[in-house]
């Protein structure tokens, strides 16, 4: 049913991303593998950024293939 645009919001990791994209999803819910509650409790909300840009370099990649 590829007029249904479908958000995957559980299991979506740096590992799964890609195939996500690629199964057709429009975009992706990600929560507990973005953001690092220990990281930030340490003040380490670079760890989230770096995280986040990981995740939208992905996601571009598996676009363009």
């Amino acid at each position: 049913m590829p007029h249904i645009k479908i958000v995957p919001t559980g299991g979506v990791s740096l590992e799964t991303a890609a195939a996500f994209i690629k199964a057709g999803a429009e975009a992706l819910g990600i929560g507990g593998d973005l953001v690092d509650v220990k990281a930030l409790r340490q003040g380490r909300d670079d760890v989230v950024t770096e995280r986040a840009r990981l995740f939208v370099e992905i996601v571009q990649q598996a676009r363009a293939e």
